[in-house]
């Protein structure tokens, strides 16, 4: 775990702490991470971080959905792996995807956040309609709350539950906030 990491993200409000209702329910936590190119500093520690993480990961191609593509951009740049990223239309995969890409890629999957497994399904499913084949997910943090098919490997820089115990222990996030956090991604847990 790369303690860095945390204290930037916290620092820069690219994750914050409070109630907030993004999906009709209130959560007790939010990531900003669509607004990674306002820090280009903590933009590039992910993205070499990320790099450590895919050594030896066979690809051909990275995808990302429209929220992900600075750290996807970043990653390409890096890594100089062709990036595919979607413009957010919830059109055909066809119509959406951007990119040169043709069937037959091997395909890491970048993510900011690995929450809800079944968006994440609906979206590799399109990618695999137009010949993408996602076999690796790699997310800059995990909720650790999705129950992922074990053909797909998944990569994180981070894990919510890691990151909330470490920031109890050093006093920078109360114990009752703490427990309404693990509290939370206990009952989001799907198994």
């Amino acid at each position: 775990m790369n303690t860095e990491i945390i204290h930037l993200l916290v620092e820069t409000g690219l994750f914050q702490f409070g109630r907030f209702n993004q999906t009709g329910e209130p959560i007790p936590f939010h990531f900003s991470l669509e607004m990674l190119p306002a820090y280009p500093d903590v933009l590039q520690i992910l993205v070499a971080e990320a790099k450590v993480l895919l050594a030896g990961i066979h690809m051909n191609r990275l995808l990302c959905m429209a929220d992900a593509v600075p750290f996807g951009v970043g990653l390409s740049l890096e890594t100089g792996i062709p990036l595919v990223y979607s413009r957010g239309s919830h059109r055909a995969p066809v119509n959406d995807l951007v990119g040169a890409y043709d069937i037959g890629h091997p395909v890491v999957f970048v993510m900011n956040v690995l929450g809800d497994f079944e968006l994440v399904s609906q979206f590799m499913s399109g990618a695999h309609q137009v010949g993408l084949e996602i076999h690796t997910i790699l997310a800059i943090v995990d909720l650790e709350i999705a129950s992922i098919p074990q053909q797909i490997k998944v990569l994180s820089l981070l894990h919510l539950p890691t990151m909330i115990e470490y920031l109890a222990q050093i006093g920078e996030l109360p114990q009752a906030h703490t427990r309404t956090i693990q509290e939370w991604v206990q009952a989001h847990i799907k198994g």
